[in-house]
């Protein structure tokens, strides 16, 4: 699903009551030694998501070759989500979009709010980058994360059939708040 930047200036916040607040950060950002507490803070959350998933060195690649970034969602010193995306240039994402990879919300700390702040985030910084739009890969088994696409404004541009083996159970639990390509 895709959707085109709006450049209008961002609204002004509205004041809510005061909770801890969630911050983004990128991975390459952090210095040596934080990333790899950080990418077994991102095992841990992918581990929650499918026994056995790491995009550990999905992530390093990106990072070591600047293929994009992995953004972080954090609300203090925990991690909320994280998003791996491609820039245009030697990465598969289009010219003139950020092209999300994957993106997780913990699912012990899932809430739509968390999704479509983390949206608005990568929003945020494919303006900053000065791309006219974002593409997020979901699939509509993840019927929350599905359908809070569609409520932010997201289309339909391409389908993709991903077809499975075994039991459904065994692969997407419809309430994950994750947007994959596992092309």
């Amino acid at each position: 699903m895709s959707r085109a930047i709006d450049r209008t200036p961002p609204r002004a916040a509205v004041a809510k009551p005061a909770k801890a607040v969630l911050a983004v950060r990128r991975f390459s950002s952090l210095e040596e030694t934080k990333k790899k507490a950080t990418l077994a803070r991102m095992h841990r959350i992918t581990n929650g998501i499918c026994r056995g998933m790491d995009l550990s060195k999905e992530i390093e690649i990106v990072d070591g070759l600047a293929l994009g970034d992995t953004l972080l969602l954090e609300r203090g010193r925990d991690l909320v989500g994280f998003a791996v995306y491609h820039t245009p240039g030697v990465s598969e994402a289009p010219s003139g979009a950020l092209y999300v990879k994957f993106l997780a919300i913990d699912p012990p700390q899932r809430k739509v709010e968390h999704l479509t702040e983390f949206v608005s985030a990568l929003e945020t910084l494919a303006q900053e980058l000065g791309m006219q739009r974002v593409i997020f890969p979901v699939y509509s088994r993840y019927w929350l994360a599905y359908n809070t696409l569609v409520q932010c404004g997201y289309q339909i541009d391409f389908t993709m059939i991903r077809m499975q083996r075994g039991r459904q159970e065994d692969y997407e639990d419809p309430t994950h708040l994750v947007l994959d390509d596992w092309r």
